[in-house]
């Protein structure tokens, strides 16, 4: 909780005539990336404060609070038009390093970043659309398209109306939404509707128990490597491998 309530002191005020365009992060482990501040847009589950990866390391140094600050502000801000030619500006210039997209390495949806991330998979069809979220109601607002996967986040500390909510939105959605959970220990159960576990590990260690059998191959024991794990392994962006496992 120190942690967040340190991120929420720390994330500047951006002017809106700042914000006019989104800025496209990178990193070792999903290339690149849309990041926002979690002080504006997230809602963290009681353990989620204390185990989210973007509260402590590089994503806390100023220049990237800065950068997710602005982002916010522009998906805050913009108007539709402006929303979804931007999104059309991202989409191609992702496609010239890669073929897939994560929305939110840090961050959550809002309001204008739902119709970006809509306009984004609609005008780029060819990118493979990755979105990470805890909140069902903005998730629910996204089109089913066969490039857009949504990955709703789950852990032992979610409610239980937002887990009945969750699985509701998995089965509704034809298989490109799917459900995420954080395992925090070696004993922690994971409800067996659930797609991909998350072993909880921090930035240079990973979780030191047996993983579970849904674990990714880049958080768990004797995993793949960190570099370049989410193009090798390509489950949360696409729907065939998850249909294989």
């Amino acid at each position: 909780m120190e942690r967040l309530v340190t991120i929420r002191s720390r994330t500047p005020k951006v002017d809106p005539d700042n914000a006019f365009d989104v800025f496209v992060s990178s990193n070792s482990k999903t290339g690149m990336s849309i990041n926002t501040a979690i002080a504006r847009t997230c809602r963290p589950t009681k353990a989620c404060m204390e185990y989210c990866y973007g509260l402590t390391g590089k994503l806390v140094f100023p220049a990237a609070l800065a950068t997710q600050a602005r982002n916010a502000e522009f998906f805050a801000t913009a108007d539709d038009a402006t929303l979804k030619v931007e999104a059309r500006r991202v989409g191609r210039h992702v496609l010239r390093k890669q073929g897939f997209l994560r929305m939110f390495g840090v961050g959550d949806l809002q309001p204008g970043s739902v119709t970006f991330t809509a306009a984004l998979a609609e005008r780029t069809p060819e990118l493979q659309v990755w979105v990470s979220t805890r909140k069902l109601d903005l998730a629910a607002r996204l089109p089913v398209l066969p490039n857009l996967h949504v990955m709703l986040s789950c852990d032992a500390t979610t409610t239980k109306s937002n887990i009945a909510e969750t699985r509701r939105l998995v089965r509704e959605r034809k298989g490109m939404f799917f459900a995420a959970w954080v395992r925090r220990d070696a004993e922690e159960k994971v409800p067996r509707w659930i797609s991909v576990v998350f072993e909880e590990h921090r930035l240079s260690r990973r979780a030191q128990w047996p993983p579970e059998r849904r674990s990714c191959p880049a958080t768990a024991r004797d995993g793949i490597a960190h570099e370049g794990a989410c193009a090798r392994c390509r489950f949360c962006f696409d729907a065939k491998q998850r249909n294989k496992r």
